[in-house]
């Protein structure tokens, strides 16, 4: 195992900064060198990065960003303005034991009132928690290059009930693996749903809700047998009949009596696609000149959820956000989180037949989309959880 005691780390970071280009845009150039003593670069410097860091090193990196936003939400007489369109454009090339080029954003957004539509790649962040620091949210951070999708949504929290007692945000999309080591042209669904309790003027707030995410359709790289539904899988389905199935998360074996024709064992006593997501909880409460979060997320994969038997497990975090300003010195954010993936609703397996023993939750992992919960090598979730090829490069 290569040790990385003593890494040094050069990094040369010049922006340059062009105002109201093409009237409301804005753009900058950044160039980075990274060096070290061992030639696998730290994960505490890729992390959360989308995807733009390589794992093998030294590397130059130049980084081009180009991008407008939307105009003001209202207009001069504090109405909302029906609609606006944006768009955002993010090009990476890194040179030396690395050499590539990454379109890490590239996308067309169009807003009207409330609602939002957007397709390309787009950096986002999934979850109620902290989006900075090495942690970030267990389910979707800015560990791995976006994901192409179609999307529409409520991005901000909305007012829907009690004058603004609950409002809700959330979001509904369609997306695009492409091809891994495992699986060819395989998609995403992915959606979240969350609410808040208190007025805008109330100093605490309450956020809680979910989100889904499922890996499906595709075909497997090499063809294989599968002995209990005794056929050989060369491709998955992804008919609209499936497509229901994994947008419902509906069980295809919910009496245990026996497989459904037409699919691999694992999905036939299961689910279509690989399901994975978090149930959200945040407290939030506004102090002077800064506000405190307190933040839980629950890990859902195969129903131990549903029967508290995974409870023990999750991510846990409090952060305060300063807004103060001072000169001289100013702490911007304080941040603590735990992360607990020990528990994995216990030791049987999820195929036990007696729901509330269903344990053994791989969470990342899968034994159809064996490439887990990546994206071109890197985790989609929180950077804690590293693909295993990525662990036995560092241990080569």
């Amino acid at each position: 195992m290569k040790r990385l005691f003593g890494i040094f780390i050069l990094f040369l970071n010049t922006t340059v900064y062009a105002q109201d280009f093409l009237k409301k845009a804005s753009s900058y150039v950044e160039s980075s060198a990274f060096i070290s003593t061992s030639d696998t670069i730290p994960n505490f410097i890729r992390a959360n990065n989308y995807g733009e860091i390589p794992l093998i090193g030294p590397f130059f990196q130049l980084k081009g960003h180009f991008h407008t936003e939307y105009d003001s939400l209202y207009d001069i007489n504090g109405k909302l303005n029906k609609s606006d369109v944006a768009f955002g454009l993010t090009a990476v090339a890194n040179i030396g034991a690395t050499n590539e080029f990454l379109i890490s954003e590239g996308y067309v957004k169009y807003r009207r009132g409330v609602f939002e539509a957007y397709a390309g790649r787009r950096k986002e962040f999934v979850g109620l928690g902290d989006t900075t620091g090495l942690h970030s949210s267990y389910i979707w951070s800015g560990n791995a290059l976006p994901i192409p999708k179609v999307q529409i949504g409520i991005p901000n929290y909305t007012p829907i009930l009690g004058n603004g007692l609950i409002s809700v945000k959330g979001f509904y999309a369609h997306g695009w693996f492409g091809n891994a080591d495992s699986v060819k042209n395989y998609f995403l669904h992915q959606k979240q749903l969350y609410f808040q309790v208190g007025r805008p003027k109330w100093k605490v707030k309450l956020q809680a809700g979910f989100n889904h995410q499922v890996q499906w359709g595709g075909r497997p790289t090499v063809p294989f047998y599968d002995p209990l539904s005794e056929r050989v899988i060369s491709n998955f389905d992804s008919d609209i009949s499936t497509y229901i199935k994994v947008v419902t998360g509906v069980s295809l074996n919910k009496n245990f009596d026996g497989l459904e024709t037409g699919g691999p064992a694992n999905e036939a006593l299961n689910r279509a696609g690989n399901h994975l997501g978090s149930i959200d909880i945040n407290l939030q409460i506004h102090v002077p000149n800064g506000h405190i979060n307190i933040y839980r997320q629950s890990f859902y994969e195969d129903g131990s959820l549903f029967y508290l038997s995974n409870i023990g497990d999750g991510y846990f975090g409090v952060d305060w956000s300063n807004k103060r300003t001072n000169k001289n010195l100013r702490i911007i954010k304080i941040s603590v989180a735990y992360l607990s993936t020990l528990n994995q609703g216990g030791a049987t397996g999820s195929d036990f037949n007696t729901p509330q023993l269903r344990g053994g939750d791989n969470y990342f992992n899968n034994s159809i989309y064996k490439d887990g919960w990546t994206y071109n090598e890197n985790t989609i979730g929180t950077s804690y959880l590293a693909p295993k090829f990525l662990i036995n490069s560092k241990q080569s």
